[in-house]
C-alpha cells in the first residue's frame, strides 16, 4: 500500500492540481490571464466548471517551454483561437480538456516536497513531516493516494527528481496502512475548550492536541478552543468540500 511514482496523475478538480499550477507557474504571468470568461447559454454549470479547471492547467503547460514546444500546429492554432474566442463553447471546453489530459504539467520537485512536507504545518499549525515522508520507501505520503483518476485530468512531472544520476521515486501511502482497528480515541467537547485523548500500542491513554506544538508535554496545552472564529469562511468551506478525505485548508483562514 506505498506507492512508487515520479509523476503525479490527479483529477482534473483535484485541490492538488490548483496547488501545483501555481508552482509551476512560480508567479509568472499567464496567458490569458486577466481576460474574463463568457461562455455560449447552453454551457452547462458543470461544463463551466471542468473548463475553469482545465484553463488553469493549461496556463501552466503553455507558460512551460518544455511543456508547450510539443505541441502539434493543430494545437497550436487553437491556443490561439481559445485566447481570442468571445464565448466559449462545448466544443472549445472538450478540446481544452483533451489537451490538457494529454500534456504534462512541468513542476519543480524541491517546490513540491517543501509544500507537501508542510502541509499539516499549513493547515493546522504541526511541525512539518521528516524529509524522508516523501522519498523513503518505509514512508510514502497520504495526500498521494489519489482516487481513481477519470478521462479529464492533469500528469505532473517533476524537475530534479534524480539527483546525482541515480533514478529516483517519491511514494504515495494509503492511510489503511496506518490505521488501528483496535484504536480508542475520545473526545470531551466542553463550554469553554475541547480535550481529546487516545490509547497507544501500549494500551496507554494520552492525551492529544489538536493543532500547536505535539512536542509539548504539559497538560496545559492540551485544551483545544471549542469556538473558532473564520477569517475567510468561503474559501474555508470550498477548501474543505473539496475532497470527501483529508483537505487541503489553511490555518489562516480560520
Amino acid at each position: 500500500m506505498v506507492t512508487p511514482l515520479k509523476s503525479l496523475r490527479l483529477p482534473i478538480g483535484h485541490p492538488l492540481v490548483e496547488i501545483l499550477c501555481k508552482l509551476s507557474l512560480n508567479n509568472k504571468a499567464a496567458f490569458n490571464e486577466e481576460i474574463p470568461i463568457h461562455f455560449k447559454k447552453e454551457v452547462s454549470e458543470e461544463e463551466k466548471i471542468k473548463f475553469k479547471q482545465a484553463l488553469r492547467a493549461l496556463r501552466a503547460i503553455v507558460n512551460d517551454e518544455a511543456s508547450s514546444r510539443y505541441f502539434s500546429d493543430d494545437n497550436q492554432k487553437f491556443i490561439e483561437d481559445l485566447a481570442h474566442a468571445e464565448k466559449i463553447t462545448n466544443e472549445l471546453i472538450e478540446k481544452t480538456l483533451k489537451i490538457v489530459s494529454t500534456s504534462d504539467v512541468d513542476v519543480d520537485f524541491e517546490a513540491f516536497k517543501e509544500m507537501m512536507l508542510n502541509v499539516d504545518e499549513i493547515a493546522v499549525g504541526l511541525k512539518s513531516y521528516d524529509k524522508g515522508r516523501l522519498t523513503d520507501l518505509n514512508g510514502g505520503h497520504w495526500d498521494l493516494e489519489a482516487p481513481s483518476v477519470p478521462k479529464e485530468s492533469v500528469t505532473f512531472r517533476f524537475d530534479n527528481l534524480d539527483s546525482n544520476s541515480k533514478e529516483e521515486n517519491f511514494y504515495a501511502r494509503s492511510s489503511l496502512k496506518d490505521l488501528n482497528k483496535q484504536g480508542v480515541v475520545a473526545i470531551d467537547f466542553g463550554t469553554k475548550s475541547t480535550t481529546a485523548a487516545y490509547m497507544d500500542n501500549n494500551g496507554i491513554y494520552r492525551l492529544l492536541s489538536i493543532g500547536g506544538d505535539v512536542d509539548i508535554e504539559s497538560l496545559e496545552k492540551y485544551e483545544n478552543p471549542t469556538i473558532v472564529e473564520f477569517r475567510d469562511k468561503e474559501k474555508f468551506l470550498k477548501d474543505y468540500n473539496a475532497l470527501s478525505h483529508r483537505p487541503f485548508t489553511e490555518k489562516h483562514d480560520m
